[in-house]
């Protein structure tokens, strides 16, 4: 599993080489009880005198086949002054592309060798995301994904570290975000598409092989303590 994953981060690194791409991180189930929901991405080699745009992308679960609520993203770079509305991502979940996967993620996690009880899975997740799981593997739950784009303010220099904070949830529940900093024009690969596309699919696997990799670490944790 762990191959997988960075397999497939690596595909999603090489399509945006030629993007101007200073920085890039993930956070895995960031509102999980355990898991790290902030993250400090190192920014090296920038243009002094231009702005960043930072892209968030988002694989999250929902409960319901029409979610309402948002999940709260924060970012801005450490010490400079941020408006209010580029440093506040809002996803919104009922204008996220909603994907219908009834048995989907169950079906990959059992593949790979990760069948657990309702009680462990429960435990791993905490109890929002695993109700959206449950639902999402029933068929009335949602897989919802969202990009995002917010500009930045320069920094002055060179180097710098981007932080970024998921502060909250309510209806879908986050999965993966992937933060990518840079300068210039916007790698395709990271717009927004106005419908479900390679890059979509390529997105939610990303995130759902990710999860596999990281129940197994966690479960292996679990037993060794």
């Amino acid at each position: 599993m762990r191959s997988i994953v960075a397999a497939l981060l690596l595909f999603m690194g090489s399509a945006v080489v030629h993007g101007q791409t200073l920085g890039k991180s993930q956070l895995l189930m960031p509102l999980v009880p355990e898991m790290e929901s902030r993250l400090s991405i190192p920014v090296q080699g920038a243009d002094p005198s231009q702005p960043f745009w930072v892209v968030y992308q988002l694989v999250a679960l929902s409960p319901d086949s029409s979610p309402k609520g948002s999940i709260d993203v924060e970012g801005s770079f450490e010490g400079v002054l941020t408006p209010l509305n580029e440093m506040m991502v809002i996803f919104d979940s009922g204008r996220m592309l909603l994907t219908k996967s009834a048995g989907t993620i169950q079906q990959l996690l059992e593949r790979d060798g990760h069948k657990r009880t309702p009680e462990e899975w429960k435990s791993l997740m905490g109890p929002a995301l695993f109700a959206a799981y449950e639902a999402v593997n029933a068929g009335t739950g949602r897989v919802a994904e969202d990009t995002q784009t917010k500009t930045l303010p320069s920094f002055g220099k060179s180097e710098g570290t981007l932080q970024v904070s998921v502060e909250r949830a309510s209806g879908a529940q986050p999965l993966m975000l992937v933060v990518t900093v840079g300068q210039g024009n916007i790698p395709g690969s990271l717009l927004p598409a106005p419908e479900r596309t390679a890059v979509y699919k390529f997105g939610y696997l990303l995130g759902i092989a990710a999860f596999g990799w990281l129940v197994t670490r966690i479960f292996r944790r679990n037993r060794q303590d």
